[in-house]
């Protein structure tokens, strides 16, 4: 495998305009010209650190520096174990009251996994009780859940539902993998957004080493309360997606000229 503008044929430390351009800079400039040309296909996997240090003639630390900045614009993806991979394009969340972010990443014939983080009961405090239209300080359980998509995290979520309806709830996630099949165990068979806010926002510390990005990358922060079929409000849901993943499209066309589509 051969790229076409190796560096090691440049000159080591000066680059155009005599500026000094430093060894994994011009390793990470020319793997991107070999990206951009089209020579590996999103989801390619690339040559390791070792077959680059090779062909580039430099420690692996300098290339290992490279491949850092190339992950973090989104370019490649590195995987533990298995290895570096021309990265997949972003996400196209098309948003209407019923679209799931979950069943668009599927039909898109990609993997999503969630991974329960972490699981709390508690009593709602004014913004979530008003939300779920109860009163303020009833029992909740909210769950913090990872979203996986082809085993790179994108996601991070922090759902919340009303106790006791919706009791074993996070059982129920665990064991269907999809919120929206979990409700059905609650006779839930519809799901419908009421309101969501978006906003983008710096990464907590926490979030940030979950997604696998430094906290200068911003994150979008989708905040939504869902409601049954019968119009009760079931659903408080904040989700921090990484922003290189996610483009946000809304669609303002008349949702009652629609016909009612499940939760899938």
């Amino acid at each position: 495998m051969s790229f076409r503008n190796p560096v090691r044929d440049a000159p080591p430390t000066i680059g155009a305009g005599g500026l000094n351009v430093p060894r994994w800079r011009q390793i990470q400039i020319a793997l991107e010209e070999d990206l951009q040309s089209g020579r590996f296909a999103p989801g390619d996997r690339l040559p390791t650190e070792a077959e680059l240090a090779r062909r580039f003639g430099v420690h692996r630390n300098t290339v290992r520096r490279a491949v850092e900045r190339l992950r973090e614009k989104r370019l490649v993806r590195v995987e533990q174990g298995r290895g570096m991979f021309v990265d997949e394009r972003a996400i196209v969340y098309t948003i209407g009251p019923q679209s799931r972010l979950t069943n668009i990443v599927q039909r898109g014939t990609r993997r999503t996994i969630r991974e329960i983080l972490s699981r709390t009961r508690g009593n709602a405090d004014a913004a979530t009780s008003g939300a779920l239209r109860i009163p303020a300080g009833s029992p909740i359980q909210r769950v913090d859940l990872l979203r996986r998509v082809d085993d790179t995290p994108v996601a991070v979520g922090t759902y919340c539902y009303p106790l006791p309806r919706f009791e074993g709830i996070v059982e129920r996630i665990a064991e269907a993998g999809s919120i929206s099949a979990a409700m059905r165990h609650f006779d839930v068979i519809e799901m419908r957004r009421t309101r969501l806010r978006v906003r983008a926002l710096q990464p907590s510390v926490r979030d940030a080493k979950l997604l696998g990005i430094g906290r200068t990358k911003p994150v979008v922060e989708l905040t939504g309360v869902s409601v049954d079929q019968n119009g009760v409000p079931i659903q408080v849901a904040r989700s921090r997606v990484a922003a290189a993943w996610l483009d946000l499209v809304f669609e303002f066309e008349d949702q009652e000229s629609r016909p009612t589509v499940p939760a899938a």
